[in-house]
């Protein structure tokens, strides 16, 4: 674990339940800002169990106890001080583990995953804190598609795995939006009406850039976590949109 000499690299962290859109909003900010300028970590690679385990445990990726959150944790704090390190790899494609892999901090460090806001020292390290908050129906029709041409899972598999799942969701990744700078929300009907007004506006001369709304956090409070995370019940404080 060596020194690389940089400066400490700007932190990213998205958030989002699995079928979210994360990898997808990473490649984007890799296509915009040069692969030359980031390193981004997917923060699966930190599971504790492969999918064969964890069907045979009974647990979820979901579930922080299936995760190396210390390693996770340790790993993200080196990269912060410009250290290079070795990290494990978690394959989705076969749900297996393979080969360790060396990786060094950028300009900038996306970290994405289910458990990126969830304990105070993970969130100290991010100094942008996204979670992406798609509507349900959307978020199952992502997730659907991507398991099951790329991962290997029948359709039927992935929807009983998301009804298998939604308890862990609701206990431990969406209560991390109350820690979030900004919440994307993505749903249907805004994507068709964005598409008939694309179709009905002329081109613009220039070119632009469509914005997606976001809902931001009144104020962060206590950087503690929600309730939910210490009594099993979910609490969310105020948004408004951004």
């Amino acid at each position: 674990m060596q020194n690389t000499g940089m400066q400490n690299p700007l932190i990213v962290a998205v958030c989002g339940d699995s079928g979210s859109g994360k990898t997808t909003l990473t490649d984007g900010m890799v296509r915009v800002f040069g692969r030359e300028r980031i390193q981004h970590i997917c923060l699966d690679d930190y599971h504790l169990l492969d999918r064969a385990a964890r069907l045979r445990a009974g647990i979820s990726a979901l579930h922080p106890a299936a995760n190396n959150l210390d390693l996770m944790t340790e790993h993200l704090q080196r990269l912060a001080r410009g250290e290079s390190v070795v990290k494990p790899v978690y394959d989705h494609t076969t749900g297996t583990f393979a080969d360790p892999e060396e990786i060094s901090p950028s300009e900038i460090l996306i970290v994405h995953g289910l458990h990126p806001l969830f304990t105070p020292a993970l969130r100290s390290l991010a100094h942008v804190r996204v979670y992406l908050d798609p509507e349900n129906a959307l978020q199952q029709q992502w997730k659907i598609i991507r398991d099951s041409t790329m991962r290997g899972y029948t359709v039927d598999q992935v929807r009983r795995q998301i009804d298998e799942r939604r308890r862990d969701s609701y206990l431990y990744i969406q209560p991390q939006k109350r820690f979030a700078d900004m919440i994307s929300r993505f749903s249907r009907s805004r994507h068709r009406s964005l598409r008939q007004r694309r179709a009905a506006r002329p081109a613009p001369v220039h070119g632009g850039v469509q914005r997606q709304a976001v809902q931001c956090p009144r104020d962060r409070r206590r950087d503690q976590p929600p309730e939910s995370l210490r009594t099993g019940r979910l609490h969310l404080g105020p948004y408004v949109r951004g």
